[in-house]
């Protein structure tokens, strides 16, 4: 039996919420799997922050010729 399409209405408020718990999710797996993993932060427009699984995070932008590190950042849990 074919599948059919299913048609759903939600709000953008709860379409947001369930996309980063997704990749919340997502992206605790590839941290645990031995993965870095991309993210922004308004605090730092124009750039990406850079975590490894250690815990070390960078603060890129990306440049022609590949990633380019701007400054280290504190690890989490650390000040």
């Amino acid at each position: 039996m074919e599948k059919q399409p299913v048609s759903v209405e939600i709000s953008a408020e709860c379409l947001e919420r369930l996309l980063l718990e997704d990749s919340s999710h997502v992206a605790r797996r590839h941290l645990a799997d031995g993965n870095p993993i991309y993210y922004g932060d308004s605090q730092y427009i124009g750039k990406v922050i850079k975590e490894y699984p250690s815990g070390k995070r960078e603060l890129i932008t990306f440049a022609s010729n590949g990633n380019e590190v701007v400054e280290w950042l504190l690890e989490r849990g650390r000040r």
